[in-house]
């Protein structure tokens, strides 16, 4: 990202102002609005009676004042995001008199980075409100060949690949190769019995997920907070009783419910992994089929088909389809899981050592998978 040093601060700061107005939104929408209070049977108690009709009106007034300042969270994180996507000009002109080569190829990155994240955010914002006509009226604009958005991919620069080489190479003088999988942080923990899966090991090893995510490119922004955000959920949700929630099966028992905090946080961690898991089974079964598909959209397609797709709205769903074309090519996966290494021994060793670590990952994640699935918790 050598040519992000010549550009203001200015033009990082508003793509990460708007994915703020979008975090701000998303927990206002989430988490904070009031909870309905449970209507009982009050007939016989006038004094149930008279606690409910207060409780109802509390909830009233704070449903009201949610509405309110719903809307100002909704219009904040909406013209903040468009401005990234309909608008890129705007903001990457900012404090800009000339533009010469290295602006332009700076401009060209945080296109890439944040035009495909601003995108699923937008639609994750206009779906999740009802608003699916105006979603559909901005695919429609950035599928527009006069606008080119949709042109917009996540590739690796030469300049890119070309450090993080250099990186490799200063990092290991003997020549040795080194990839994500042999040096992933924490393993997945070996369940020994049946969906006892260890939480705080569990959840140190999904966060090392989040390296591999950003391998696919920014495009998966969304996958990648979503994970990030439900690993976090769950951390605190184990902070309370550590000894109490030492498994995953005891939150889950505990609430004994899909509609619980801590098991819905893990259904959805567990379908970000496996859309994961899935994806690199498929990559791995194309090199050893020998191959070697250049493009991995196909690839990620079937993963997504088999996993998430099922459970987003259809604008997701669309606006998915349209961006799988922007992921990198196999080679700038390859060379990203590999911290830079090229070459088929490198790659080779990395098959290798994916093929042990998948087997751990995907062992742990169908205890889980099966206990969701036997207790009626998985839709």
């Amino acid at each position: 990202m050598q040519y992000l040093q010549v550009l203001p601060s200015e033009k990082v700061f508003i793509p990460m102002e708007a994915f703020d107005a979008y975090e701000a939104w998303r927990k206002h929408f989430h988490v904070d609005k009031p909870v309905k209070p449970v209507g009982v049977d009050t007939a016989n108690n006038m004094i149930m009676q008279a606690r409910y009709e207060r409780e109802f009106k509390d909830y009233e007034e704070q449903l009201s004042a949610w509405n309110r300042s719903m809307t100002w969270f909704f219009k904040n994180a909406v013209e903040k995001l468009k401005g990234i996507v309909m608008r890129p000009n705007a903001w990457l002109k900012l404090g800009c008199s000339v533009e010469d080569d290295s602006t332009t190829q700076a401009h060209s990155q945080l296109r890439q980075m944040y035009i495909p994240q601003a995108t699923f955010l937008l639609m994750d914002v206009l779906s999740k409100t009802g608003r699916s006509g105006d979603a559909l009226r901005i695919c429609n604009w950035i599928a527009s060949p006069r606008h080119s958005v949709h042109k917009v991919r996540v590739v690796y620069m030469t300049g890119e690949t070309k450090i993080m080489s250099e990186t490799v190479e200063k990092e290991n003088p003997n020549g040795g190769f080194r990839d994500m999988f042999s040096e992933y942080p924490h393993p997945f923990p070996v369940v020994k019995e049946t969906w006892e899966v260890p939480t705080k090991d569990f959840l140190e090893a999904s966060s090392g997920i989040i390296s591999i995510i950003d391998a696919l490119g920014k495009i998966f922004y969304m996958v990648r907070s979503d994970i990030n955000k439900n690993i976090s959920d769950l951390k605190v949700y184990y902070e309370q009783d550590k000894e109490k929630f030492s498994t995953l099966k005891a939150i889950v028992e505990s609430e004994g419910s899909v509609h619980g905090s801590g098991t819905t946080s893990l259904l959805w961690l567990k379908r970000g992994l496996e859309l994961t898991c899935t994806f690199l089974r498929y990559l791995l079964e194309d090199y050893d089929s020998g191959m070697l598909s250049n493009g991995i959209s196909d690839i990620m397609r079937r993963a997504y088909t088999e996993t998430l797709q099922k459970h987003h709205p259809w604008i997701v769903k669309n606006l998915v389809s349209m961006l799988l074309s922007a992921l990198p090519n196999r080679h700038g996966v390859i060379t990203k899981l590999t911290y830079g290494a090229d070459g088929p021994e490198a790659e080779k060793l990395l098959m290798e050592n994916l093929r042990t670590w998948l087997a751990n990952f995907s062992s742990c994640l169908h205890e889980v998978s099966d206990m969701y699935i036997s207790k009626g918790l998985e839709s």
